[in-house]
């Protein structure tokens, strides 16, 4: 195989993967809402069934994608060092206290949560996101459009794209079509290319899911939690 049909057959593969991914998360959503409802059920049921369903429709297919183009290994993920661990702890701090001046400024694209430290959100928010995620975009998606020759921009941009695309299904299901999804898509999209040009600048996988774990401890209201006092 040329390197010209190795490319193709490397863009087609990431085309029907994130397609795959987002058509699995939608009907996810749908059996949650019409058949299932676990959002009325107990913090348990909802933390497992979510937790199973990541697994089913975003990691499954990640590692038929991952073996399909041979870096299904620790090592070619970044999983097999901490080296970027450092930088990613700055820019961590960093970025918690642009999103903390953002909502104290009320700056458009910035909110302070409320604070909630529920055992169930922080497990979610805080080890299950930021791990899934980044195995897929920053890990998978980023490293085979990196490894197949593309530039770094637009692989990091390309990433971040694919990340907010992951939560529109979310959004909708909860929300609706409404106005608040288009700046949430930018939002997204602006820590997708922060944690992107960490990925790309650090060997370690480690680095941008630390990343994405702080940040997730700031979105998520657990830092709002912590500083207030509140009890799990």
């Amino acid at each position: 195989m040329t390197h010209d049909q190795h490319s193709r057959s490397t863009h087609v593969l990431l085309a029907f993967w994130i397609c795959s991914v987002l058509v699995l998360w939608s009907l996810a959503h749908a059996l949650n809402r019409w058949l299932f409802m676990m959002d009325e059920s107990t913090p348990a049921l909802r933390f497992t069934w979510w937790t199973a369903a990541k697994l089913v429709t975003w990691l499954l297919p990640t590692w038929i994608l991952l073996r399909r183009c041979g870096g299904a290994s620790a090592r070619w993920l970044g999983l097999a060092t901490a080296r970027g661990l450092g930088v990613a702890s700055v820019w961590s701090v960093l970025w918690i206290a642009v999103q903390e001046l953002g909502g104290w400024l009320q700056l458009p694209l910035f909110s302070r949560p409320p604070a909630d430290l529920a055992w169930y959100s922080l497990a979610g928010s805080l080890v299950i996101a930021p791990i899934f995620e980044e195995l897929m975009f920053r890990g998978a998606l980023l490293r085979t459009m990196r490894a197949a020759g593309h530039s770094q921009s637009l692989c990091v941009i390309a990433s971040a794209i694919a990340f907010a695309m992951l939560h529109v299904p979310g959004w909708i299901f909860r929300r609706g079509l409404d106005a608040s999804i288009a700046a949430a898509f930018l939002s997204m999209c602006a820590f997708g290319v922060v944690a992107g040009l960490l990925a790309w600048r650090t060997p370690a996988l480690w680095a941008p899911i630390l990343f994405h774990s702080a940040n997730n401890f700031w979105s998520s209201g657990a830092l709002a939690g912590v500083l207030a006092g509140c009890v799990i």
